[in-house]
């Protein structure tokens, strides 16, 4: 017979070891996932986890119980600097007055595809790109301008004349890719690519003018974990033990590794992007599909060469951007540097696709040494 001193001591036993993985997960994106993927993918969940060490803390302190209470607390204190990255605390801005502003939304479309309703015509994801009120849209996974060898449903003419109408500008780059920019404001493909980890180029380089202020704008869409269906029912295939022995036999057969290179082409991608804008005067937004999460090894690429998170500043509490089972990661960014101001940001919840569009907005602003 189980004693009420011995599932205490148990539910001790196992705060004590969430804060551990709290703490563990909070500094995976600091080790290189080549040679540390556990790591790396402990980072995945570190959202959940803070989540559930302050609750469980919460609890604790509630039960009077200080020091089991106050080491779920540490834990959190520890890793707050990726707490701040993951899941934030930021809030709105309001603009300068008389700044220049814009918003801009990042969306992996899918190819235009309908996950959520197949059989409708309504062609849904472009009517909200319509609506949106975004001056600028980065695009990925579309290869042509909606041409009808690409798209499952027919575009009907007069909505592309629509479309084209709010957005005249439009820009990709010279190779065959799935990066597309649509645009109000005049916009050019400024950057050759030579990605070393793809055949179809991870980023293209934009330029536009926005009012007479120059921005350069970066379109990703880094390595995804190229995970089969039957690998990604792994974590939703969990029924009982011996499933749940299937699942981890089948993780450490394929899903690993294909998770390990992921991650290495990830961190050689960035630190191309990296070099690429590192001399550009003008500010920058680098925004996209990134397949990875805030405070992971390739996210702190970008941190550590200069770059905020407009979600980050702007936005409360952790937001995943992909939908699909259950990987409801944040995948989708939007950094900047130079001088803007974030106004605002958010997940947009058009369930299309896989992912989540992402918008932010924001003001130019004159830097201070001017």
């Amino acid at each position: 017979m189980i004693t009420r001193s011995l599932l205490k001591l148990i539910a001790k036993i196992a705060s004590i070891v969430l804060y551990i993985l709290t703490i563990f997960s909070g500094f995976g994106g600091k080790f290189n996932p080549e040679f540390f993927t556990i790591p790396a993918i402990m980072t995945l969940i570190f959202p959940l986890l803070v989540i559930l060490t302050l609750i469980v803390s919460i609890c604790w302190l509630i039960s009077r119980k200080f020091i089991t209470g106050g080491l779920g607390l540490l834990a959190l204190f520890l890793t707050m600097s990726s707490i701040r990255m993951a899941v934030p605390i930021g809030f709105p801005e309001k603009a300068p007055e008389n700044a220049v502003t814009f918003k801009i939304l990042t969306f992996n479309s899918l190819h235009f595809d309908d996950i959520s309703q197949p059989d409708s015509e309504e062609q849904r994801a472009i009517h909200f790109l319509m609506e949106s009120g975004a001056d600028i849209i980065c695009l990925q996974e579309l290869k042509t301008f909606f041409e009808d060898w690409e798209m499952k449903k027919d575009v009907p003419p007069a909505l592309l004349d629509s479309l084209w109408k709010i957005y005249p500008y439009r820009a990709t780059h010279d190779g065959f890719n799935d990066l597309k920019v649509l645009s109000k404001y005049p916009v050019k493909f400024i950057k050759p690519l030579s990605s070393q980890v793809s055949f179809t180029p991870s980023f293209a380089a934009f330029r536009t003018d926005i009012k007479g202020n120059k921005l350069i704008v970066v379109d990703v869409h880094l390595t995804s974990y190229n995970l089969t269906q039957k690998e990604q029912n792994v974590v939703t295939d969990v029924k009982s033990v011996n499933s749940a022995k299937s699942s981890v036999k089948e993780f450490k057969q394929s899903i690993y590794a294909k998770m390990k290179e992921s991650f290495r082409n990830r961190s050689v991608v960035a630190d191309e992007i990296i070099e690429t804008v590192k001399d550009v005067n003008c500010p920058i937004i680098i925004c996209g599909d990134f397949n990875d999460v805030p405070a992971s090894w390739t996210y702190r690429k970008f941190i550590d060469a200069g770059f905020k998170d407009a979600y980050s500043m702007t936005s409360f509490g952790p937001t995943p951007t992909f939908n699909k089972h259950l990987f409801l990661f944040h995948l989708d960014q939007i950094l900047f540097r130079g001088n803007l101001l974030p106004l605002r940001s958010g997940r947009l919840n058009l369930d299309t696709s896989d992912h989540y569009p992402v918008e932010a907005e924001f003001a130019f602003v004159k830097d201070p040494s001017d």
